[in-house]
């Protein structure tokens, strides 16, 4: 599994959040992601500063050497600037900073592998050290969740 460490310069995203997780123990409910990429597919052709094609989704809270109570997903597309955003739709700013970038290539189900390499096998041999307790997935335009073929990027915030 390949790693790509990259510096990222400031993103700014909205888009609309749920609650996967709301007490330690409990399961993620990953079953309601599909209807918040709905609602938001709905709303980003109405986005006139839209930046790229891309779709960005962050979860926060469940790192697998972290994972709190609470995890939260985030689904998002980037925009030049906060203006004329929908007031159903949150921002969300990625600051500058370094990731450490690997792809991701099947059904989004199975994230849980290329995330262990990244964090007990990448990661212990890396220098690196994780900065915030969310990890970014970034998806290209067309991609297709149903596909095994699919890729996507899964990143991790650093230090």
């Amino acid at each position: 599994m390949q790693a790509e460490i990259i510096k990222i310069e400031s993103l700014k995203l909205i888009g609309i959040k749920t609650t996967l997780r709301a007490r330690a123990g409990e399961p993620k409910n990953m079953s309601v992601i599909p209807a918040l990429w709905a609602q938001l597919g709905s709303v980003i052709p109405k986005i006139g500063n839209r930046l790229n094609h891309k779709r960005y989704a962050i979860i926060t809270g469940d790192l697998p050497d972290n994972e709190q109570g609470f995890c939260e997903y985030y689904a998002l597309a980037a925009v030049s600037d906060y203006s004329n955003v929908p007031e159903e739709l949150l921002k969300y700013e990625i600051t500058e900073g370094k990731l450490v970038k690997f792809v991701h290539q099947g059904f989004p189900q199975t994230i849980c592998v290329t995330a262990g390499k990244a964090f007990f096998e990448w990661l212990p041999t890396s220098g690196e050290s994780i900065a915030k307790n969310a990890e970014l997935f970034i998806y290209d335009e067309g991609y297709d969740r149903n596909n095994p073929d699919a890729s996507f990027e899964y990143c991790l915030f650093l230090n």
